[in-house]
């Protein structure tokens, strides 16, 4: 079942052909009645939400069902759904996330996706992004998937969150997601998951920029979002 507010989503179609070849993010609308999810106004908005365990987590038996958390544009979980079909046709509203290491230097950790993931492959991104499972908070599920993916052991906070969606040209699939920013500061090595990432690199944040503008390609659509948020609500950080 695509979410309530699938209206607001662009035909896939549509924004491939207004995309002209390229992989772009097309921020979505959000209820201008929603209140700041980050200033704790409410006891129902999406924050509180992902600071409650809704249910209990058996994290093998959720890892092997491959679901993702549903949402409205609120980011209030509205249920679950097979992760492929979320990310197939024109896409399910979903719960993400977005992790941002960096050090003190100023320097964010990249990883560069792996080449037998299912959609953005050999794109350079954000230190990990993935998707909390349900009954799971946000900065839990932040802390699984950096030991997972890029061997550390750290903990990030949430700053901010966006919605956008971005096809995937090359696989066919689309990411339509409700995506929480999470930075964490990290001194250490690093061990990539070649499962999951063929390679790392810290880079400073001001040269981030800089690259992602002589070659958008090289990298995933939501990463210029994310590090939007982080401009915005971390400004000393960039």
């Amino acid at each position: 079942m695509i979410p309530s507010n699938s209206k607001d989503i662009p035909d896939s179609k549509d924004a491939d052909r207004n995309n002209h070849g390229q992989h772009q993010a097309t921020r979505l609308p959000v209820d201008p009645s929603a209140k700041d999810q980050f200033q704790g106004q409410g006891s129902q908005n999406a924050q509180s939400h992902q600071d409650e365990v809704l249910v209990p987590v058996h994290k093998e038996i959720l890892d092997a069902q491959q679901v993702v958390v549903l949402v409205d544009d609120q980011g209030i979980p509205t249920g679950t759904m097979d992760k492929l079909a979320a990310h197939s046709g024109a896409g399910a509203l979903h719960s993400a996330f977005s992790v941002f290491l960096y050090d003190r230097a100023g320097r964010v950790l990249l990883q560069r996706r792996a080449s037998q993931k299912h959609h953005f492959r050999n794109k350079w991104s954000n230190t990990c992004c993935s998707h909390p499972l349900p009954g799971e908070t946000v900065t839990a599920a932040a802390s699984r998937r950096l030991l997972h993916e890029v061997g550390i052991t750290a903990s990030a906070e949430v700053v901010g969150s966006f919605t956008y969606r971005a096809p995937d040209l090359e696989s066919g699939l689309v990411e339509v997601e409700f995506d929480y920013v999470l930075i964490g500061e990290y001194e250490g090595d690093v061990s990539p998951n070649p499962d999951e990432v063929s390679e790392v690199q810290w880079v400073n944040f001001q040269d981030l920029r800089a690259q992602i503008a002589q070659d958008p390609e090289a990298y995933t659509p939501w990463l210029t979002l994310a590090l939007d948020v982080i401009e915005q609500q971390s400004p000393t950080l960039i």
